[in-house]
């Protein structure tokens, strides 16, 4: 009798407890009721995915309050909200972001995507296709920047600035001019990317664009001999892989490529 008397007090305790740590979710409904009518079903699931900590797919006709539901559940926890829009022409750097160089401050700033909020809105999707691996992969941490030292540069073994490319996983190779060994423009070289022509990449000396070489190139287009850059006077390069178009314009379609010469 004394176990049973013992064990009816743990159940009321544990009762007790529940009832208490639970009692944000009656606030939470009830503040959403307040903006959402009529969809008891939908806010009951959008609480128990928030808690659960999962993913929810809500599908249903325009004009159902699907996205003032997530907005409005959102501003209930004060939590930050952000919607993307999937349409054909959405950009890696329109989900996570891109950098933004500031000319008043002469430096990259981050620019951060709408897919960092607390909640985000996925809209207009077609279709949903999950893939998931246990296996660790450093590509899902890949930056869209990616630098190279001086040190890294002469490890390389690479007699110009030029030859880089060859480790570059999204350059298509060096542009040389044919006639290499004689003629006004011997020796001249650029750095590609994406398997793009020379005005698709956009090459920098210290943050700032410089003039074209006097000569074009075998196809009539302008690019930066950067072979006259000395190995010695080398701090860093930087390259930035996506969203470069969007603030540096046509000429940065395939990527930037900032040098950084040692003071």
């Amino acid at each position: 009798m004394e176990n049973s008397s013992n064990e009816m007090i743990d159940i009321k305790a544990i009762n007790e407890k529940i009832e208490k740590e639970s009692a944000f979710v009656d606030l939470l409904t009830f503040e959403m009721n307040k903006v959402i009518v009529g969809q008891k079903d939908m806010v009951e699931r959008l609480l128990i995915g928030l808690l659960g900590k999962g993913h929810i797919l809500l599908e249903g006709v325009p004009g159902l309050a699907k996205t003032l539901a997530i907005n409005t559940l959102s501003q209930a926890v004060k939590g930050s909200f952000s919607r993307i829009q999937f349409t054909p022409d959405l950009l890696p750097a329109d989900v996570v972001g891109t950098m933004i160089y500031n000319i008043k401050e002469n430096d990259f700033s981050i620019k951060k995507g709408p897919i960092f909020a607390n909640f985000v809105l996925a809209d207009e999707t077609e279709e949903v296709i999950s893939v998931a691996s246990y296996i660790d992969s450093s590509e899902l941490n890949a930056s869209t920047v990616d630098i190279i030292s001086s040190q890294e540069f002469k490890h390389l073994r690479v007699s110009t600035v030029a030859e880089l490319s060859k480790y570059l996983s999204v350059a298509s190779g060096s542009h040389f001019q044919t006639n290499a060994l004689d003629g006004v423009d011997q020796g001249m070289s650029s750095i590609t990317l994406r398997g793009l022509d020379h005005a698709s990449t956009l090459i920098l000396i210290n943050k700032k664009r410089q003039t074209h070489s006097g000569t074009p190139s075998n196809e009539g287009e302008g690019y930066i001999d950067v072979n006259i850059i000395p190995e010695i006077a080398l701090e860093r390069i930087e390259i930035l892989k996506d969203g470069a178009a969007a603030q540096y314009g046509s000429d940065a379609i395939a990527g930037v490529i900032n040098i950084v010469l040692k003071d």
